[in-house]
């Protein structure tokens, strides 16, 4: 991931009972933790949280210009 690029992650429930999956409206939620965090704890990450289009959408992109990840995991594995 680098400097002006972005990922967009719809956020889903999985229901392991009925087998349904549906939108979680959990982004709010999970902005906040993000925003709990301190300064130091947000930079070690490497990337920044940020509300997207609906409450089911969270966007991330780089705290850092031209910082790069070239495991999708290290995105993935942060919470």
């Amino acid at each position: 991931m680098h400097w002006g690029e972005e990922i967009e992650y719809n956020l889903f429930y999985l229901d392991n009972i009925t087998k349904k999956v549906q939108l979680a409206s959990d982004a709010p939620t999970i902005l906040a933790r993000y925003k709990e965090l301190s300064n130091e704890e947000q930079e070690k990450i490497g990337f920044k949280l940020m509300p997207e289009f609906g409450r089911w959408m969270i966007e991330a992109v780089p705290s850092t210009p031209y910082n790069s990840y070239a495991d999708p995991q290290q995105l993935l594995s942060c919470f």
